[in-house]
């Protein structure tokens, strides 16, 4: 009977420690893109919840794609010129962050590629509206403000299916080796 409670205690420390160490943060990514004739912008996925929702520690990237020179609202040349002075991410009421608004100046935009990449570092729990707006000067652009929502969840420790498979194992042997002293039939005849 002791065997077995050390056991037990034993897969439950390995339980309780390593589960939690395995919940590796993870970047959830946000594309903003441009689609369409007419043109729209969207960001995909537009909202992080249910299966997507980020977890406390994860990292959540917003890249603004190539596609948005297509648009208009971005053109290049030599040096490249934007029409776009600033994109902006704001949240409102409250922020998975420490800011509550994430600012891209043209300055940091890229002449090839993906126009822009911002991300940060999720820091508190809930579901939090955001806007995307692109800004020429001081004013929005009209008709270029994208909706969005991320749900952050607090992660729960849970035995994975390699976990569950370990404990299995661990108890499946300590109910054989359990078996093997109280039954001296079930022994080997000594020599």
């Amino acid at each position: 009977m002791r065997t077995m409670k050390v056991l037990a205690i034993i897969g439950l420390a390995v339980a309780l420690v390593g589960v939690p160490a395995l919940a590796q943060p993870t970047t959830r990514t946000i594309t903003v893109r441009c689609d369409g004739t007419p043109p729209v912008l969207r960001a995909d996925p537009a909202r992080l919840e249910g299966d997507r929702a980020a977890r406390l520690g994860d990292t959540i990237q917003w890249v603004f794609d190539a596609s948005l020179r297509a648009c208009g609202l971005l053109q290049t040349g030599t040096p490249p010129a934007f029409n776009v002075s600033e994109i902006k991410i704001t949240f409102a009421p409250t922020s998975p962050f420490t800011d509550s608004t994430i600012s891209i100046p043209s300055a940091q935009f890229a002449a090839t590629g993906n126009v822009a990449t911002v991300s940060r570092q999720v820091q508190n729990v809930g579901t939090h509206q955001y806007k995307i707006e692109f800004f020429r000067g001081t004013a929005p652009i009209p008709n270029t403000t994208i909706n969005g929502t991320n749900t952050v969840i607090q992660a729960t420790p849970t035995l994975a299916e390699w976990g569950l498979i370990a404990l299995a194992v661990l108890l499946a042997g300590g109910m054989g080796y359990m078996l093997y002293r109280r039954r001296p039939a079930l022994r080997p005849a000594a020599p």
